[in-house]
């Protein structure tokens, strides 16, 4: 299916060509994160939107890869009482504090996820799986496209309330390791300095694993004009 937020795009046809690249490597490869946790990041994070368009598509798309349709409504209700793991959980609380309240986010949260197992390479790909979260709820409220599905009802006091306190910052970056990449041998950093003039280094804190060289690169090349009936669940999630 192609859903409805992307057909009413159509009148950028070369954005929407670099959306479906970006969405395609950050979404659908497996690198560290499987896709079922991709998915729930975008569904835990549609909630907190409030993204009624993007709940409901992201619930189907958890439904149609196995997921219990209970499992689904207890995230959507409140996934803090689901039956997830603590790691699956804190995944959540991550993506959801980067998303609502991005300049809470400190090192602690880096390092409580750590703590959890993930490695900096699985925390960049859910910073940007969550990027992407974001990026989506606020086309779907813009845009208001019709639901693929039945819209799934989102309770009001799933919205997520600012912190308390002043915000007074935490641990200085950069979060994450990265490794030392060149424009010589890297296409997407020659791309930048050709048309920046330098690298950012936004760019250079994402320069992690395999992901960084694959998708960064066709996303870069496509963006600077270089390139051109509701499924059955049956799968258990009791390993989330």
């Amino acid at each position: 299916m192609v859903p409805n937020l992307f057909r009413a795009q159509t009148l950028l046809p070369q954005v929407l060509q670099g959306e479906a690249e970006i969405i395609g490597a950050v979404l659908f490869k497996d690198w560290i994160l499987s896709r079922i946790q991709k998915e729930s990041i975008l569904l835990a994070v549609g909630v907190a939107y409030q993204a009624s368009y993007c709940v409901t598509l992201h619930y189907q798309v958890l439904c149609s890869l196995g997921v219990p349709r209970g499992q689904l409504d207890e995230i959507v209700i409140n996934y803090r009482k689901a039956a997830l793991s603590t790691s699956y959980a804190a995944l959540l609380d991550f993506a959801i504090k980067l998303a609502m309240h991005a300049p809470w986010v400190s090192g602690e949260d880096i390092d409580a996820l750590r703590n959890h197992g993930y490695t900096d390479d699985a925390i960049l790909e859910a910073i940007l799986v969550t990027g992407l979260a974001s990026f989506l709820c606020t086309l779907s409220r813009e845009l208001s496209p019709s639901p693929d599905f039945e819209p799934r009802a989102i309770l009001a006091s799933n919205n997520v309330s600012q912190p308390e306190g002043v915000y007074v910052g935490g641990t200085a970056g950069p979060y994450l390791r990265t490794v030392e990449r060149s424009a010589e041998n890297f296409p997407p950093f020659a791309i930048f300095r050709e048309r920046f003039g330098f690298i950012p280094n936004l760019f250079h804190a994402q320069t992690l694993g395999r992901m960084c060289s694959k998708w960064r690169w066709s996303c870069s090349a496509t963006y600077w004009g270089l390139k051109t009936s509701s499924p059955t669940c049956t799968r258990s999630a009791s390993s989330w």
